[in-house]
Formats: C-alpha cells, sequence, structure tokens
C-alpha cells in the first residue's frame, strides 16, 4: 500500500479516535462543530483473505491503553454470520473470506450487538483510489485559501 494511502486512512481512523465524547455532541460553547460520521467499514481483498477495518467512534472511548484508545468489544459478521469477536482493535482478517460476502460490525454493549455499521463487500484491490475535489480558485466555501499541492 502506498505511504499517501496509508496516511489517509490513518488519517480518517485518527479524527474519530481523539474525539472526547462531549465534543461529539455538537456545536456549544467550548465545543467543535464536527461532522457526523458513521462506523466507517471498509473491506479490502489482500492475498491473506478480507482485512476490515472501521472507526471507534469518540463517544465510545471508555479511556486510553499503552496501545492507544480503549473501547467496546466489536461483533464482526459476513452474510448474516458472526464471524468473531474483536477485543481491543478496530481490525479483523477473514482468511476464508468468499467473493461477494457481505460484512458488518457492531460494538458489543453488554452482549449485544448495537448500531451495526452499513453493510459492505470487500474491494477487488488492497486499496482504493479516492479522487480529491480541490475547490476552484484556490478558495473553500468558507473563504480560505487553499494549501498549494504537487500535482504529481
Amino acid at each position: 500500500m502506498g505511504s499517501r494511502r496509508l496516511a489517509v486512512h490513518a488519517a480518517a481512523l485518527a479524527v474519530a479516535l481523539l474525539l472526547p465524547a462531549t465534543a461529539a455532541a455538537g456545536p456549544g460553547p467550548g465545543r467543535p462543530r464536527l461532522e457526523q460520521l458513521d462506523r466507517g467499514l471498509v473491506a479490502a481483498t489482500t492475498d491473506r483473505g478480507v482485512q476490515l477495518s472501521w472507526r471507534l467512534l469518540g463517544e465510545e472511548v471508555t479511556g486510553a491503553t499503552a496501545t492507544g484508545m480503549a473501547g467496546p468489544e466489536f461483533a464482526v459478521y459476513r452474510d448474516g454470520t458472526r464471524l468473531a469477536t474483536v477485543s481491543a482493535s478496530t481490525t479483523y482478517l477473514d482468511p476464508a473470506a468468499r467473493p461477494g460476502a457481505r460484512y458488518r460490525v457492531a460494538p458489543l454493549v453488554r452482549g449485544v450487538p448495537l448500531r451495526w455499521s452499513k453493510p459492505v463487500t470487500a474491494w477487488a484491490a488492497s486499496f482504493h483510489d479516492l479522487p480529491l475535489r480541490k475547490p476552484a480558485d484556490g478558495v473553500t466555501p468558507a473563504g480560505r485559501a487553499t494549501p498549494t499541492w504537487p500535482t504529481t
């Protein structure tokens, strides 16, 4: 995977992981205006199977560990059948993946899956090219100048 693709994926996950629960409540005194993010489940085909990755939402963070944020366990499903319970992670490798399989994940609250992700199927490759839509004239809708980036 290219370093730029990895950096974009890591940055997207960091946004969801680093937000305190109070920030997710919305704008107000002392609170920033934030996007309403969903689970963001993605499934990428690899030579070892299908690699799943998803967001830990800000309001789900229960603490910190030596390696990152702590949160709930997650139930992982393929075509409606539960494959695994994932602890201390937001990633799972399905080594027995089937073409066209649909995946979903849900955090477990007292053993019950809640807030299901949207179902996804695996990308054909281990990455997904996402075209950038840079604002015209180098100005954002908020009237700020956009940075100048190399075109290569």
